[in-house]
């Protein structure tokens, strides 16, 4: 399924600087290249982390084709601007909302069959453990890494509120109270505009205290001689931009008062 993506971020990689802005192109991916890569992701469960790892780089690469980031910038901190999750999160999540499904007769009643739910009937009072399922032994990795073993263990982690949810929609929603979405100006303007700012946001712009820390440059000295051009010296205090940014202020004073 890696094999699969590069092709298709090729294809991004080609619009990505032509009329395309951030938000098509975070269209495109999300509806077009991320469902191959999670195709059956519950059946797949079981992959090595090196198979992992080469797919959570097809996500990856097509972040940093989006966002207009370097590859100096981390895997953690083009999470954060994408609001996107790891695949491997999300296979997770799948797996918990399937298991769901089996245990709500929302699926094929055979698939029960693989479960032993503890008898709830029996308990005078209700306990932490309430909605448990019996842990499923396995004698090889291979075979507790896949869908049962592994989703029944994660699904025992969950807290009780979440396990006896009322409906699909109640579950899906404890599983994503920690997601958050990025800010509507982060896909505004014109592409080069929108790869400026991420740059600036992310510390892999062309300032010179990013070139220093990205080992790109030796100092991270200003040109007006000021010991660090990062981007507060550059957009309040560096001299020789004092024209462009009164320029900037007056046109921010006439556009909002």
């Amino acid at each position: 399924m890696a094999s699969v993506g590069r092709p298709i971020n090729s294809w991004i990689y080609c619009g990505a600087y032509s009329t395309l802005d951030r938000r098509t192109l975070e269209i495109v991916y999300l509806t077009h290249i991320r469902p191959i890569l999670e195709y059956s992701n519950i059946v797949f469960c079981n992959l090595s982390d090196g198979d992992s790892e080469k797919l959570e780089s097809t996500q990856i690469r097509a972040a940093r084709i989006i966002t207009g980031a370097t590859i100096s910038c981390s895997k953690a901190n083009l999470y954060l601007e994408t609001g996107w999750e790891e695949l491997k999160t999300r296979r997770t999540k799948q797996q918990l909302i399937f298991l769901y499904k089996i245990k709500n007769n929302m699926t094929s009643p055979s698939l029960q069959t693989f479960l032993e739910s503890p008898d709830l009937l029996t308990r005078r009072y209700p306990t932490r453990n309430t909605g448990e399922f019996n842990t499923i032994m396995a004698r090889t990795e291979n075979y507790k890494k896949s869908f049962f073993p592994s989703t029944v263990s994660k699904w025992n982690s969950l807290d009780t509120k979440s396990r006896n949810a009322s409906s699909l929609l109640a579950f899906k929603s404890s599983l994503n109270n920690d997601l958050k979405s990025v800010p509507n100006y982060y896909k505004i303007g014109t592409r080069r505009n929108q790869i400026t700012h991420t740059r600036l946001r992310l510390g892999c712009s062309n300032l010179m205290y990013d070139l220093y820390k990205n080992f790109i440059k030796p100092r991270p000295n200003c040109l007006c001689g000021h010991h660090t051009e990062d981007y507060i010296h550059y957009f309040m205090n560096c001299p020789l931009y004092n024209v462009a940014r009164n320029t900037m202020f007056l046109q921010l004073e006439v556009m909002y008062h």
